[in-house]
């Protein structure tokens, strides 16, 4: 696929912390409409990943584009625009906010139609075409019965599924899911299932962070393995969960 037609595309990112190295030369694409399981033990690099793409933190070398186009060097909020979608290990949710507040929010924010907190905010009600996506992605993730809840009252499974939410209203390139299903109850991990599945026919593409490797088998085309900062194995969930140094590195098991 030519590099203009990528979604996101991470080449040779190093991150430094003093001397030790949490990432070492790690090369990652996720494709245009392409769910891509990232996993790995405790440590291994995930997450600092997902933050350097998301603009959370600053690589120490490497590069991250996302269809060709360089993101190095733009805040959080422009790699947001750009189509860059995100959502947190730890919950990132305004807890005196409803769900349909958030969902409005993350709407008119995108639209760019507001350029304070204060306008986003106190700029009357939704119009028609934002009712409509609110009102569309309050049911794809299972969250409509509880719109008008305020965030404050909803378990942490529902929070994360209104980061997800929030993530997908904007209609984003990639979504970064940093371990989505992480206090899920077993109905809304399979709605957390469900969701991820429609976005590539969306033309989403996926990043998906996790540790529930169920989950991830149903859900991701390919699985990368981070061990150590680098990347030891990548392909076909079944084929990298059989790799030796899979085993060794993230199952604990000796081939």
């Amino acid at each position: 696929m030519p590099e203009r037609d990528r979604g996101l595309s991470v080449a040779s990112l190093s991150v430094r912390f003093g001397g030790i190295a949490a990432l070492e030369g790690v090369d990652l694409v996720v494709d245009p409409g392409e769910i891509v399981g990232l996993v790995g033990p405790n440590g291994a690099g995930k997450t600092t990943l997902i933050n350097c793409a998301g603009g959370q933190l600053v690589q120490s070398s490497g590069s991250v584009s996302l269809g060709g186009e360089s993101l190095d060097g733009l805040p959080p909020f422009r790699r947001a625009r750009r189509g860059v979608a995100r959502t947190f290990q730890r919950i990132a949710v305004f807890p005196e906010l409803t769900v349909r507040e958030h969902l409005f929010i993350a709407a008119r924010a995108r639209r760019r139609s507001g350029a304070r907190w204060s306008e986003l905010v106190d700029r009357g009600r939704p119009d028609t075409d934002e009712s409509d996506e609110i009102a569309a992605t309050l049911e794809l993730v299972g969250l409509a019965d509880r719109a008008d809840a305020a965030v404050a009252t909803l378990p942490l499974g529902a929070c994360r599924l209104v980061e997800l939410g929030r993530a997908l209203i904007g209609r984003p390139t990639v979504v970064l899911a940093d371990e989505p299903s992480s206090g899920l109850d077993a109905r809304e991990r399979a709605t957390l299932a469900t969701v991820l599945r429609t976005l590539p026919a969306q033309g989403i593409g996926v990043l998906l962070v996790e540790h529930d490797l169920p989950l991830v088998s149903l859900v991701c085309d390919r699985v990368v393995v981070l061990h150590l900062g680098r990347v030891i194995a990548e392909g076909p969930f079944q084929a990298v969960m059989a790799d030796p140094a899979v085993r060794r590195a993230y199952l604990g098991q000796v081939a």
